[in-house]
């Protein structure tokens, strides 16, 4: 009858109201509904389950822990519905790869935790095995061999691999420099050096293959935190100056003029260090205020 072939026009009708939503901030039980109902309606269609599937994630990430457990549950029916129905396409396993690798972050059970690594793991090998391609996929594959198998060596390989697919993404670079300043923390003095050298090295790419001012912004706060680390102050000082011309949250504001009003302190100019305090002092959140009022007071002539 004519209502049979109706419901997938009816399907994408509700699919584009359900992404309509997600992309206005409703609330996501919202859009939730109607990624479900559109698949009810079409249930060969596998985006529509794909989506669905990234709701629940979304719905998970955002819950009281109490609630989380019910929606990676869900997230994760959803998303192997849609593999199921395409199973070459790659983003289906590349998204059950992000739902083990959030869920594993998120369980305290160390065997369970590990379990939903491995199946993380498992997920990425078959989604860069589909895309061989995606710098991103390469990328995310090794964040989490480093942070939740803590294989670095493997790590290391798929940063290669990334870059290998293309040596100018500033995510690779940001990533692999953060990868290098972590092992340089605990790697024994002698090795420190080395690590944090590299590590500046691909921040220093990463600002420089920006393609972003978001990405921009994440090379050069990490940069900045590595310089000051490394008490190279006036290199560090270089980059939060450079960060105040580019798009920063309100939370990160404070955050760089306080750490202007100390690098300038260290070097011996106080009157832009009291600049900066005091503009510290403007931006801090609530919780923040005494700790740079502290800052200002020092400062005083």
């Amino acid at each position: 009858g004519l209502s049979i072939n109706l419901r997938p026009a009816q399907a994408d009708v509700v699919f584009k109201t359900a992404s309509s939503f997600e992309n206005t901030q409703q609330p996501i039980e919202a859009s939730i509904a109607l990624y479900a109902h559109a698949l009810a309606l079409a249930p060969d269609q596998d985006f529509y389950a794909l989506f669905l599937g990234r709701a629940y994630l979304g719905a998970a990430r955002a819950a009281k822990a109490a609630d989380r457990e019910k929606l990676y549950q869900q997230s994760e029916a959803a998303l192997l519905e849609a593999e199921r129905l395409a199973p070459l396409n790659t983003d289906h396993a590349a998204n059950l790869g992000r739902l083990f690798r959030a869920w594993a972050g998120d369980t305290g059970d160390p065997a369970l935790r590990r379990e939903r690594a491995n199946a993380a793991d498992g997920y990425y090998r078959v989604a860069t095995t589909l895309s061989p391609n995606s710098a991103t996929l390469w990328n995310e594959w090794a964040a989490l061999v480093f942070e939740e198998l803590r294989d670095t060596a493997r790590a290391q390989a798929y940063f290669e691999q990334s870059l290998a697919v293309d040596p100018l993404f500033s995510q690779t670079h940001n990533l692999s420099g953060r990868f290098d300043e972590l092992r340089g923390d605990s790697a024994a003095p002698a090795e420190q050096a080395a690590f944090y050298d590299r590590a500046i090295a691909e921040y220093r790419r990463a600002v420089e293959t920006a393609r972003s001012q978001k990405e921009e912004t994440e090379a050069r706060v990490n940069l900045a935190h590595l310089l000051e680390k490394r008490g190279e102050t006036a290199a560090a000082l270089e980059q939060n100056l450079a960060l105040l011309d580019l798009p920063v949250t309100p939370g990160d504001v404070w955050e760089i003029h306080f750490a202007l009003a100390r690098q300038y302190q260290q070097l011996g100019d106080l009157e832009h260090a009291r600049q900066h305090a005091d503009l510290a002092l403007a931006a801090a959140p609530a919780d923040k205020k005494a700790e740079a009022q502290k800052v200002v007071d020092g400062l005083k002539p």
